[in-house]
């Protein structure tokens, strides 16, 4: 593979060594049955360990590049065989605040991954490769992804007010005032759609909005989206449809009968202190019993 790109660029393209610092303007191809994550600026390679596992390393790649880099991070899925590898990863990069990319499957000989990807929402961007390295190239020294020093503590006046118009927007289009929500995670994520439309200043920002109010839906979807991501997870569903307890086996694991002799109903949790112990006093033991005899709470 080194071999092969290395015909398509002027770049110097080598296989990656564990433990290689990476430098700027190289491109580094993992080895065969190797899986590959990048830590303190170096690649760090291990043997793929079971066979039998589904192979997917470019998963295995992004999901660390995300917590290494946060919204640093730029993932790109190309065309490839690879089925749904990389979906994940690109999740992970977006929910981090990073930026994402797939080749449009138009011009993509093997369409499966960039295709899982797109169908997954988690890409930013679906265009054709020439297209795709203009993007790269523009992101490359924007302040987003290499920001030139720390931020002000306080913001201007004027973005100030733009702030506020873009809260009222959302809120007006989604019914969710951010209001109280923290603001320094708020303003990267408002950054990122910036970048994104290719906007800088934040009014003009703010007035986009205001007339667009899909880009609205998509500005609380990013600022929701780590709390969301657990319903993204396909994989942790099927865990919890194969490990979760029934009602009936939770109470029979705490000691409460799911339905006593006479077919009582077991204990209502209210009975109960924040302890989890039964409380001791005898008019809650006389409430719950004529609970359960069918007799009404007063």
């Amino acid at each position: 593979m080194a071999t092969l790109l290395s015909r398509a660029t002027a770049m110097p393209v080598l296989e990656a060594k564990h433990r290689q610092p990476l430098e700027p303007d190289h491109v580094y191809v993992i080895p065969p049955n190797k899986l590959m994550v990048e830590a303190g600026r170096r690649l760090e390679l291990s043997p793929r360990t079971d066979s039998r596992e589904t192979y997917t390393p470019i998963d295995h790649f992004l999901k660390p590049l995300a917590r290494e880099e946060g919204s640093r991070a730029i993932g790109v899925i190309l065309s490839g065989s690879g089925g749904s590898d990389g979906t994940q990863g690109l999740l992970a990069i977006k929910a981090e605040g990073g930026i994402t990319f797939a080749q449009d499957e138009k011009t993509a000989r093997y369409p499966s991954m960039p295709a899982a990807a797109v169908a997954a929402g988690c890409v930013d961007f679906v265009v054709p490769p020439d297209k795709l390295a203009r993007e790269l190239a523009r992101l490359a020294g924007h302040p987003y992804i290499a920001p030139a020093g720390e931020e002000p503590d306080h913001a201007l006046p004027t973005e100030e007010r733009a702030f506020g118009d873009i809260l009222a927007t959302v809120r007006r289009h989604t019914g969710v005032d951010f209001a109280q929500y923290k603001h320094a995670t708020l303003r990267r994520r408002v950054q990122r759609r910036m970048v994104l439309h290719k906007f800088e200043a934040l009014k003009d920002y703010a007035a986009y909005l205001r007339s667009h109010p899909g880009e609205a839906r998509e500005l609380f979807s990013d600022i929701l989206i780590h709390v969301t991501g657990f319903f993204r997870d396909a994989a942790g569903f099927q865990v919890l449809k194969r490990k979760i307890l029934t009602a009936s086996q939770v109470l029979e694991i705490v000691g409460v009968p799911a339905a006593g002799p006479s077919g009582a109903l077991p204990p209502n949790p209210q009975d109960f202190p924040p302890s989890g112990r039964r409380h001791p006093n005898r008019k809650m033991a006389a409430l719950a019993s004529r609970r359960r005899a069918g007799g009404r709470m007063r």
